[in-house]
């Protein structure tokens, strides 16, 4: 794609959105199974912020941040770039990470800004939320008051589980993982399902063998009640929420600055404006 690094930034129906290292404003949309490949310039240097698709307009679409913090959306049918309201101010998404979607809206914990540097993150403004039929972005608070720390807003999660939205906190070294689950949308009513201490190969904790730059312990991805773990240079695991019990899926091919990103095979071709209906 480049000759330079490329990073891998999210995925979409069988489609996965790189970002190129050096030019920021340069992505590509790649279909692995088909080996289609798409180039794709920003309007400016910025950041995507999801890759998504939108059922109401039946189309496959970038939300793409610029410097300046001025919005565009992107529609793989080829419409180019359109300019949409930004956030609210001091409110913005996490860029290059996957947004949990449910309830016909993009959900990510908001990026802490200026108030990280006061180690005071808006939890009171934690979610950030990007309606797909009105294009409007808004914030609610997330759960958990005894997470106020710049440190666990790093570690926080957004992921979707059984179709509701959960929020995933790692915090206490890496050693405890506490998911909530939106079980009420419409009154923003949260209630903390699990309260996870994973341990491998007996007392010691997951990160236990990692190194400096590599120590973490990443939740990627929920599917048949298993989420699956990134813990840095212990590999992947996959853990089940209801058995209390893990399996290792092994280690990926460099020691370090791999990401994890969930993708299901698809034949959809990237010159589409719109998917097949069913």
């Amino acid at each position: 794609m480049s000759q330079g690094d490329t990073k891998v930034v999210d995925s979409c129906h069988g489609l996965l959105l790189f970002r190129d290292a050096f030019a920021r404003w340069r992505y590509y949309v790649f279909n692995p199974l088909t080996q289609e490949l798409l180039v794709l310039d920003g309007p400016n240097e910025g950041a995507s912020c999801a890759f998504f698709y939108d059922p109401s307009a039946n189309e496959l679409k970038i939300l793409y941040l610029c410097i300046g913090f001025q919005f565009f959306i992107y529609s793989l049918g080829g419409r180019g770039w359109r300019k949409i309201k930004s956030p609210p101010s001091g409110s913005p998404p996490q860029y290059d990470t996957p947004p949990a979607i449910c309830n016909g809206a993009l959900h990510w914990i908001t990026s802490c800004g200026r108030a990280a540097e006061e180690d005071i993150p808006p939890c009171t403004s934690g979610i950030t939320i990007f309606g797909m039929d009105t294009e409007d972005f808004s914030t609610l608070p997330h759960p958990g008051d005894e997470y106020n720390s710049r440190v666990n807003h790093r570690n926080m999660r957004l992921l979707v589980v059984d179709e509701h939205l959960s929020f995933c906190n790692v915090y206490r070294g890496y050693t405890v993982i506490d998911i909530w689950l939106l079980e009420d949308y419409a009154s923003w009513a949260w209630v903390r399902k699990w309260c996870l201490r994973p341990i491998l190969d007996g007392p010691r904790p997951l990160e236990s063998e990692c190194y400096g730059f590599s120590r973490r312990l990443e939740v990627v991805h929920f599917q048949n009640g298993e989420l699956l773990l990134d813990c840095g240079e212990r590999g992947l695991v996959l853990y089940h929420l209801d058995q209390n019990t893990f399996k290792k899926l092994g280690r990926p091919p460099t020691s370090y600055q791999h990401r994890c990103i969930p993708c299901t095979k698809s034949l959809v071709p990237l010159h589409r404006a719109a998917l097949p209906q069913d």
